[in-house]
């Protein structure tokens, strides 16, 4: 990318990042760290015009086409039925829903492209509104 003098990195980092959560300070503190990690290399390979850039994507619903299960298993690990994970998990999102995988993928495709040609060193946050409280 830098020989190039362009590129996009992605890196997916979690509303995790941004809040903090009861019961998973690792994962939280694993998150925190990748947003800065972001900033920090946003600024190092700005000047060679490789943007870096992180989404945080907020409650993701379980999809088994991208074998996804994150939901699920922060269930278990909190005692939540899995069968009623997901009305559980919707309970706290201010728009209704949970994030959809194709909804972060729209956000990464974006990011990938040359319409956020001067985007770097930021996050975009993909979570229903949840930071926002």
């Amino acid at each position: 990318m830098t020989a190039r003098g362009a590129g996009s990195i992605i890196n997916i980092a979690s509303t995790a990042g941004l809040v903090g959560y009861r019961h998973f300070a690792g994962y939280v503190a694993a998150k925190h760290g990748l947003i800065g990690l972001t900033k920090a290399v946003a600024l190092d390979y700005a000047p060679r015009r490789v943007r870096v850039n992180a989404i945080c994507p907020g409650s993701v619903r379980d999809d088994p086409r991208v074998e996804g299960r994150m939901l699920a298993e922060i269930a278990r690990a909190l005692d939540v039925p899995v069968a009623e994970h997901e009305q559980t998990f919707v309970q706290a999102q201010p728009m209704n829903a949970l994030v959809e995988p194709d909804d972060v993928a729209t956000a990464a495709l974006w990011l990938a492209s040359d319409e956020s040609r001067q985007v770097t060193g930021t996050v975009v946050t993909v979570d229903g509104g949840f930071s926002a409280r």
